[in-house]
């Protein structure tokens, strides 16, 4: 029986997440606890037959501290995750804060007035419907020649 060849591309997601493990924590020890850098914010974007669903983990942000925007073909989520009163000497502070920010870029068919949103148990769940074939148009073009 002949041996089974590894996917190259499960190798590169293995070889990602150990970088991750190897670096990607142990370099956010550098950072002084007192310096809060923007940081983006985890997503799953999602495609149904009616809707594109976007949910996003912010756990501890306040929706008041939260601000979804469509610019320009892009769903634009911002916001803030502040820090309760610090202790006065923190043995370790590894949960981020400060500001954050996610910008997604939408598909031409989204109807950005339908745009609804709610969070709940730290999950903000955006949903954005997606115009029906028969709410397209198609746009005469005028000959300027008389």
């Amino acid at each position: 029986m002949a041996p089974m060849q590894a996917d190259p591309f499960d190798e590169l997601l293995r070889l990602r997440e150990l970088f991750y493990d190897l670096f990607g924590r142990s370099l956010q020890d550098f950072n002084p606890p007192e310096q809060d850098a923007a940081w983006t914010i985890p997503v799953d974007v999602y495609r149904t037959e009616n809707e594109i669903v976007v949910e996003c983990d912010v756990p501890g942000a306040r929706v008041e501290d939260i601000t979804i925007e469509i610019r320009g073909g892009w769903l634009v989520i911002e916001g803030e995750r502040r820090r309760p009163g610090q202790p006065s000497r923190a043995h370790r502070l590894e949960r981020r804060r400060g500001s954050f920010a996610r910008r997604i870029e939408l598909p031409p068919d989204v109807d950005p007035d339908g745009v609804e949103a709610s969070m709940k148990i730290g999950v903000l769940r955006i949903t954005l419907p997606l115009r029906s074939a028969g709410q397209r148009r198609k746009v005469a073009v005028q000959s300027g020649d008389d």
